[in-house]
């Protein structure tokens, strides 16, 4: 009972505090932007203390709710021009979870836009990020892309758009996954057939480079080719549905390659002018030595880290084939206050002959995961925001360490200009 107690008290003092701080940040930092001569400057901060009950993911969990902060204070610089626009952005987020070594990541932005004519654009930018591999925060990876973009409006029912990117990870030496960089070439298009419906074609080359070749021979070089069509239709004044098939193809230097269709379909129905609930199903072929899909510690999801267990690939394979289910309810309650509730479900599996060379497995591999999530944001002030959020999920597979549950909960402060 007592260390129920403290963990209660715990908690209660980190929600107090967390208000405490909407306050007191709200009364010193929402400040108007500052501005000199074009350039606008705008500083951000985001504060979230949560708890979860299952943080490494593990079977057999501690069974201790630790909590979890994450602060990210940043700013960004835009200048617009007559033809162009210029913005760079910095974010700092120091993230801690009771028990563990605290990690500092850094962040780095920049992008310009330049109309070449009335209808067309070139774009350049550049993103460059560190992070963690575990929550010890002792081995880090530093990431980079680089892409230009060349945007075409063809008429008023077409438009294409190319892009090139440069892609750079670098990990500690003894990273599995390998130092590693990926040129990429894509081509997507956009042709309105009628004033309901939408034809989206889209194209995707990748070349990855190992630099590394103390880890697992399987993972040298691959080429992947991709292609996609996909139709979309507006059925009312609110609802809108989509479907879209493809082919990819993976030819790995060494090792088996691999190949598969591309499938999936969407709808989206919106329920008032600023409330929408949408529902989709992918049929994908996914690679898992991508650090960023695996190892990271934060997700996009409005429900906690716990996102990721519906989301992480097992490593031992090259590849695994995924059919994935997400659905979310956005729903505007007031002018002020959000509501948001989502289900994630996917299923995976691969063939033995997908498990990389050195890995003691020798089965195909069969799981399911799911996560069920709700949040909940309210607007105090004009820049200031505080939400609520949580989430349960559970991952089964058929490999025993592989299988485990999680739960979480929390709040987070929101300040933007």
């Amino acid at each position: 009972m007592k260390k129920i107690t403290i963990r209660t008290n715990v908690f209660l003092l980190s929600l107090l505090l967390l208000s405490l701080a909407n306050f007191a940040l709200a009364a010193d930092l929402i400040k108007q932007p500052v501005e000199i001569g074009r350039m606008r400057i705008k500083p951000t901060f985001k504060y979230s203390t949560s708890f979860t009950q299952n943080v490494e993911l593990n079977r057999d969990p501690d069974q201790k709710y630790r909590l979890a902060h994450d602060i990210k204070p940043g700013i960004i610089a835009q200048m617009p021009f007559e033809r162009a626009y210029v913005e760079s952005g910095y974010q700092y987020e120091y993230f801690l979870v009771n028990g563990y070594k605290g990690q500092g990541m850094h962040s780095a932005n920049g992008l310009i836009r330049y109309d070449l004519s009335e209808t067309a654009s070139l774009g350049l930018s550049d993103n460059f990020s560190t992070s963690a591999l575990d929550f010890t925060g002792n081995t880090t990876f530093q990431f980079n892309t680089a892409d230009i973009s060349l945007a075409k409006q063809l008429n008023n029912r077409a438009s294409t758009n190319l892009r090139y990117a440069y892609q750079t990870y670098k990990g500690p030496s003894s990273d599995r996954y390998a130092d590693y960089n990926d040129q990429g070439i894509s081509l997507d298009m956009s042709y309105r057939l009628s004033p309901l419906t939408t034809l989206t074609p889209d194209f995707q080359y990748h070349h990855r480079r190992f630099r590394n070749d103390n880890v697992y021979s399987g993972l040298k070089d691959y080429d992947s080719y991709s292609g996609q069509i996909a139709i979309s239709r507006m059925l009312t004044s609110r609802v809108s549905a989509s479907i879209n098939g493809g082919y990819t193809q993976r030819d790995y230097k060494e090792g088996t390659s691999g190949s598969g269709a591309l499938y999936g379909a969407g709808m989206n129905a919106r329920l008032t002018n600023f409330s929408q609930l949408s529902l989709n199903y992918q049929h994908a072929i996914l690679d898992t030595f991508n650090p960023l899909e695996k190892k990271t510690l934060q997700t996009d999801s409005p429900f906690l880290n716990n996102e990721i267990i519906a989301s992480q690939l097992r490593s031992d394979y090259r590849q695994v084939i995924s059919d994935r289910i997400v659905t979310n309810l956005n729903y505007k309650l007031t002018e002020k206050d959000i509501f948001d509730l989502g289900f994630t479900y996917s299923w995976n599996w691969s063939g033995s002959s997908n498990i990389l060379p050195g890995s003691a497995n020798n089965q195909d591999l069969d799981e399911e995961a799911y996560t069920i999530g709700l949040g909940y944001s309210r607007k105090i002030l004009k820049w200031v925001s505080l939400s609520a959020r949580g989430a349960y999920g559970s991952k089964k597979t058929n490999s025993g360490s592989y299988y485990y549950k999680a739960f979480g909960g929390g709040l987070g402060l929101d300040i933007a200009f």
